[in-house]
């Protein structure tokens, strides 16, 4: 036979309300709930990667500043401080029901009530609020609006701390393969036509040197996280703090989370302005793009096997077709196009929500759905990352293709230009093209360079490193204006 649940009964301003003994949440929580349901489907204990574990350490910052400074009898600090801990440690399973539309105050205070609720089993065996309030104690000297941006700010960081190393060992693969390359010379393309010859080494290490500069950038701008609104509590005025807490919560902060964290220099522009999380979506966007153009250049190169560029071989992780057989389409390579393409949608729903909308006043209003965007942008290219890694250390390249199609290229004609003037070039290249033939055969056919001539001057590979081989060049140039 079943049994009914055991209730608590919790009170607030509304009123009364029966909920399960077994949940630490309270009142408020199981309000928002009933309210809001299930939205979006996104879970605020589940969507927002480290949100819980950055909230319950401020709590704890903010306990222990409140003990020192003799607000808060020891006691309690001693309860609400383990209470905290279990929630970061996760040895305090919870879970919040609460829809992220609905996050915000619901957030802070579910935060609270579990805090309070386990606190208050340490002392005295049950749940309740008999010695530790959620509002009284646990939220002492803060606000929803100075924690659960600060919150929300922490957790972002410690998220982008996961995507850096990922982005740090592509850059390495990277790397590897402009080495790998360094010698395979093909036709450069500008406008997808045909271009000065390049080696695909040359090709990689732009790709290389894109992502250090996003890695950068991207850690430069997460260190714009860990400036606080704390403190502030409503407005930025610091009404409902005690003497000592504004100066020290932020110090209580840094040395929990091990974080150089600092409190914002003018609290009115912390609580008016959320425009990191421009910057901290800016840089995620430029990162995704730069990386799907990559991806678009990568699937370009291998595109056929047969009837196409062929430059480069992909791995061939799976079928392409469920019609043609043997087809392996490059996926992904389209995977990271859909991974940017969502990264743009979700920098749109940040600036909208962040600086969008106006009529704000004391109050940035709309970071729900602005935090989910920049932590889904996060999760994904941390997760997508290694794939991408992973396929691009299986390329392979095509040698003896890259090297024809360098060698037939009517753009090797530039060299006669800088020897001979651009009309004389220009004759050169319509002449191969004309005649099927190679630059390098129409000029010795045409007496402007001797076959050895030829042979160095018009060669692909020593046109990619072109500086190495200036020198040669210009002496023929004044050769060629002395015998004139």
């Amino acid at each position: 036979m079943d049994h009914e649940p055991k209730l608590r009964e919790e009170q607030d301003s509304l009123g009364t309300l029966q909920i399960p003994d077994e949940v630490y949440y309270g009142i408020m929580t199981e309000r928002v709930r009933k309210n809001f349901g299930r939205i979006t489907g996104w879970n605020l204990s589940e969507h927002l990667p480290h949100y819980l574990y950055c909230m319950a350490g401020l709590k704890k910052a903010c306990a222990i500043t409140n003990g020192k400074i003799g607000a808060l009898d020891g006691q309690i600090v001693s309860a609400i401080c383990q209470a905290a801990e279990e929630l970061m440690d996760g040895r305090l399973q919870v879970s919040i029901p609460i829809d992220l539309v609905a996050n915000g105050t619901p957030g802070n205070m579910s935060v609270n009530e579990i805090i309070a609720n386990r606190a208050n089993e340490i002392l005295t065996g049950h749940k309740g609020n008999d010695l530790v309030h959620p509002n009284t104690h646990v939220n002492m000297g803060q606000s929803t609006n100075d924690v659960h941006p600060s919150g929300l700010k922490l957790a972002l960081y410690l998220t982008i701390q996961e995507l850096l190393p990922k982005i740090n060992d592509l850059e390495s693969i990277l790397t590897y393969k402009a080495e790998q390359f360094k010698d395979v010379v093909k036709v450069g393309r500008t406008c997808l036509q045909d271009a000065l010859p390049i080696t695909i080494g040359q090709q990689f290490s732009g790709y290389q040197s894109f992502l250090h500069r996003q890695y950068q950038e991207i850690a430069q701008t997460a260190q714009e996280l860990l400036v606080l609104p704390l403190g502030g509590t409503a407005i930025g005025t610091c009404v409902g703090t005690f003497p000592g807490y504004v100066e020290q919560v932020c110090d209580e902060v840094a040395a929990i989370f091990d974080l150089p964290v600092t409190q914002a220099e003018n609290l009115f522009d912390a609580f008016q302005s959320a425009d990191t999380f421009i910057r901290v979506s800016a840089s995620l966007k430029s990162l995704a793009t730069g990386l799907a153009r990559m991806a678009k250049d990568l699937m370009f190169m291998s595109s056929g096997p047969q009837a196409g560029i062929g430059e480069i071989t992909i791995p061939a992780i799976q079928p392409g077709s469920s019609i043609m057989p043997g087809k392996v389409n490059p996926v992904v390579f389209m995977a990271m196009v859909d991974i940017a393409h969502q990264v743009c949608g979700q920098d749109v729903t940040v600036t909208m929500q962040v600086e969008g909308e106006g009529d704000n006043l004391e109050l940035q209003l709309y970071l729900n759905m602005a935090s989910n965007a920049l932590f889904q942008s996060c999760t994904m290219l941390q997760h997508f990352l290694p794939v991408l890694g992973s396929c691009i250390s299986g390329i392979e390249a095509n040698r003896e293709r890259c090297q024809h199609e360098a060698e037939w290229s009517p753009a090797m004609a530039t060299i006669i230009s800088a020897i001979y003037g651009y009309p004389m070039g220009s004759k050169v290249a319509k002449e191969a093209l004309r005649e099927h033939k190679t630059v390098k055969q129409v000029t010795v056919e045409m007496g402007l360079l001797t076959a050895d001539e030829a042979e160095q001057l018009l060669n692909p590979l020593a046109m990619a490193h072109y500086l190495e081989h200036m020198e040669a060049i210009f002496a023929k140039k004044k050769q060629v204006a002395i015998q004139a």
